[in-house]
């Protein structure tokens, strides 16, 4: 790794320690407030609700995220351009999302919020598709600009933000006022952001976007999309299924874990420091180079992942008490399991960001597809068994595939590679 790109490395992680850390202790507390606040049942109404969105916002999405990073950190000079077209493209996706779940609102209310469940706190929960579509993109453009600070401080700002308008909404308004504030942060951020990327960067928007560059976007969006599609699904399948097979209760419990594991989704950071870098590595050929980056991940995972069971084996119980309260002590072994589920899914993403540099949409895809299977079925066969103990594993499962597949597609694609160049 050259000099210039190791300090690249080295901020962008510096940074992201810092504010994911930092974000992941604020979202924390948002869901402690959350979960004291409200009863059980409205808790896991209130979260599976926001698993239910995650859902649409996947669709809405459609991986231009990761298109929109790379195509900023390839081409700066038509970063305005770029960002203009997936700004249509992303708003358009929201607006027909929205529009599908509020033809089937009843059904969904009914199935994922129950008692708790009015057409206030749905609409508000709705409408974080559209403006959480246009904020996740500013981010991407952040990163895209290797502008690691900058956006770390806008994540923590937004963490923070969260928490204090959800305990102030959440005294006044109980569970439709905690849906609000959920639906205020992102439409705030993502106008906020959008004048800081025009005050910093002179971003406009710019619709002389032309055929070349709405090619390259499908091109890119295209076999992104249905990637990153598959995997959004799988992050929230488990809390979805929970709610339909077992109910909110289960999803209260199920959440109570979550942030545990999200607060170790602070190593998280790694593989969106190096999608800036792998793409330019990958632009000069240096596939070797990208193969070593891959097995320094896997080590640090084989290190990293049963220290993580042993761990949070002995101290999840503790941690639910300290964190929560006894009442959702229960927890404790959906905590070891989607901690060490978490440390295989860096290894995964690290790894699919490398392939992705590579251009190697074909192969995302393929990995994608068979992870997302697989984990629908583990879900589908743990769930009614084991409640949400099963969801956990089976999440931990299905990141377990997703990350030696990924790696396994690596190897072959990077030796298939470097045989090309030998034959030139």
């Amino acid at each position: 790794m050259s000099e210039s790109r190791l300090k690249v490395f080295i901020r962008g992680s510096l940074f992201s320690i810092l504010g994911i850390g930092l974000a992941g202790v604020l979202n924390y507390f948002v869901r402690r407030e959350m979960a004291l606040g409200l009863t059980v049942e409205e808790f896991g109404a209130l979260y599976g609700m926001i698993a239910v969105v995650g859902i649409g916002l996947t669709f809405s999405d459609l991986g231009l995220g990761k298109a929109a990073t790379v195509l900023v950190a390839e081409s700066p000079d038509n970063r305005n351009r770029s960002m203009t077209g997936i700004f249509l493209l992303k708003s358009c996706f929201s607006l027909l999302v929205m529009g599908g779940f509020f033809c089937f609102h009843r059904q969904i209310i009914s199935t994922y919020m129950g008692s708790s469940g009015t057409f206030a706190a749905f609409a508000l929960l709705i409408s974080i598709l559209f403006f959480q579509s246009w904020e996740s993109l500013l981010t991407a453009y952040w990163t895209g600009l290797k502008k690691f600070g900058l956006s770390n401080i806008i994540i923590v700002c937004r963490a923070g933000f969260l928490l204090i308008s959800g305990m102030m909404l959440l005294n006044w308004h109980g569970f439709t006022g905690a849906a609000a504030a959920f639906a205020v942060t992102p439409a705030l951020f993502a106008i906020a952001g959008l004048l800081l990327a025009w005050r910093i960067e002179g971003f406009r928007f710019d619709f002389h976007i032309g055929k070349a560059l709405w090619s390259r976007l499908f091109k890119l969006g295209g076999g992104i999309a249905v990637a990153i599609a598959l995997l959004n699904l799988m992050y929230n399948m488990d809390s979805v299924m929970l709610g339909k097979l077992k109910g909110e209760t289960s999803v209260g419990y199920y959440n109570a874990a979550l942030p545990i594991m999200q607060i170790v989704q602070l190593i998280m950071f790694l593989p969106q420091v190096l999608l800036p870098i792998t793409v330019d590595i990958a632009a000069e050929g240096d596939y070797a180079k990208l193969r070593r980056i891959g097995r320094w991940a896997v080590l640090f995972t084989l290190i990293l992942a049963p220290s993580a069971f042993i761990f949070f084996h002995f101290t999840g119980g503790w941690l639910i008490r300290i964190l929560f309260s006894a009442d959702y002590v229960q927890a404790a072994p959906a905590v070891t399991l989607l901690c060490c589920g978490m440390v295989f899914y860096t290894f995964a993403n690290f790894i699919f960001q490398i392939l992705l540099s590579m251009n190697a949409i074909t192969y995302l895809v393929l990995v994608s597809c068979i992870t997302a299977v697989a984990n629908f079925l583990l879900n589908w066969t743990l769930i009614p068994e084991y409640d949400f103990s099963g969801a956990s594993l089976a999440t931990l499962l299905s990141y377990v595939i997703f990350a030696v597949l990924s790696f396994g597609m690596l190897e072959w694609l990077v030796m298939k590679k470097l045989r090309e160049k030998r034959n030139e």
